[in-house]
């Protein structure tokens, strides 16, 4: 039996609707959309027309603002490289990023650096929230771009998009927003006192990989420096042929995920409360971090007693993870995690949880019982981290669970079976 799967803020099985539209395209036969001069090439172009009317209308855009790219990596490096060197012919050469953006925001961001701009991090809170007092303060006439993200990754914290629009708008800056885990899950931020520019990942919502789109305000008109250059495609600002098959298996998933939002926060919120108060009742001491924030259930970040990657291994039969995806090829630990405080040996004792629309309420009854198992069994790590000083504080709901990892953290040496009792039957809803 497969194992299962709670790892949706990775990347989300592919939508049945997505598989369908995509294996329509293909077998509609070749076809570049961009040769124009005969029949098949134009009912490609056609095809690629109706697909991007349908994420514009998910979205609430028009078309003319969706450029394709091959992914929100991609999509963030063009935003920030590219709103920042357009920028720079205004004079303006600071790029502002949030301390717990995604690695291809700070990458993109640090490699403007060689081209001599000033990158600067912003802080967040204790609970992963973007400093709006600070950013206000750093803000100024030589501010090119600013980055804030619509839902964090690992913890699903939300950045109050709007208002820092409303801030970032005041200082003359442009601000990215990356919404690639936004869709589905809340509605996207795109509004007209919304972000400069957007970016959507086609993987992360059930669509295909190796698609993805910044989307681009027109409204007032948005000066865009191309990073990839060649044909001209995407209005000169993304040189290449755009996949027909797969902006329609995009198109069908980001419909769909659309249209669920809001029965799929609800479905996430009874799960996720099923799990946390699963390991409660079994004694299991875990930290939720980021719980005291405004931020859409399904995406789980619990800082527990035991090394995440020893936890992970006593629990095969579960897919999840550490962190972000990104962060296991950077190795090392959660910048997210240390930017609210965290210390570097607490977060390497985090894991994330992250739910899907299929995911069951069997589902978390069978994650609540392996964890226990794994957790209980202190021979799978070191029973005791006396050292819980980069912990930060915990919301005041938190507190029996801090104190109780607290706890363990010290006495488990001495009783590895401490507190933690095995679960008699599946965890009430």
């Amino acid at each position: 039996m497969p194992p299962v799967y709670l790892d949706h803020a990775a990347t989300a099985p592919l939508r049945p609707v997505a598989r369908a539209a995509m294996m329509a395209a293909l077998d509609a036969g070749p076809a570049n959309p961009h040769a124009n001069q005969h029949a098949p090439g134009l009912a490609a172009a056609r095809r690629l027309k109706a697909d991007r009317a349908h994420l514009a209308q998910a979205v609430g855009c028009v078309p003319a603002e969706v450029i394709l790219t091959g992914g929100a990596t991609e999509a963030n490096n063009l935003a920030i490289k590219g709103l920042a060197l357009a920028g720079r012919d205004r004079g303006r050469h600071r790029v502002l990023i949030g301390a717990t953006e995604h690695a291809c925001v700070r990458e993109s961001a640090a490699w403007l650096t060689t081209l001599g701009f000033a990158v600067e991090p912003l802080p967040v809170t204790a609970d992963g929230v973007l400093d709006l007092t600070a950013l206000a303060a750093a803000l100024d006439d030589r501010a090119a771009v600013v980055a804030a993200m619509a839902v964090n990754n690992e913890t699903g914290v939300r950045h109050p998009i709007e208002a820092i629009a409303a801030i970032t708008r005041r200082a003359g800056a442009a601000l990215h927003c990356d919404a690639a885990q936004a869709p589905g899950r809340i509605p996207i931020p795109w509004s007209p006192s919304g972000p400069t520019t957007l970016s959507l990942s086609a993987h992360k919502v059930g669509g295909p990989v190796g698609i993805g789109a910044l989307i681009l305000r027109r409204d007032p008109p948005t000066a865009l420096s191309t990073q990839m250059h060649g044909g001209g495609q995407e209005r000169g600002l993304r040189a290449g042929t755009v996949p027909v098959a797969l902006a329609a298996g995009f198109a069908a998933a980001l419909e769909e995920a659309v249209a669920e939002t809001g029965h799929r926060a609800a479905h996430a919120r009874l799960l996720e409360q099923r799990l946390l108060a699963g390991l409660d009742r079994a004694g299991i001491p875990f930290v939720h971090n980021g719980a005291g924030a405004p931020r859409t259930p399904g995406i789980i970040s619990l800082t527990l007693d035991q090394p995440a990657e020893m936890v992970m291994d006593a629990c095969p039969d579960l897919a999840l993870s550490s962190g972000a995806a990104c962060q296991t090829v950077d190795d090392g630990p959660s910048r997210t995690l240390l930017a609210m405080g965290l210390c570097a040996e607490a977060a390497d004792r985090t894991v994330r949880i992250s739910l899907g629309p299929d995911t069951t309420a069997a589902d978390i009854d069978h994650a609540v019982g392996a964890l226990v198992r794994a957790l209980g069994d202190r021979t799978c790590g070191t029973a005791g981290h006396p050292d819980m000083t980069g912990m930060h504080q915990a919301p005041p709901a938190q507190h029996r669970q801090q104190d109780r990892l607290e706890a363990s953290a010290s006495a488990g040496a001495a009783d590895p079976g401490a507190g933690v009792p095995s679960i008699g039957g599946p965890a009430a809803p």
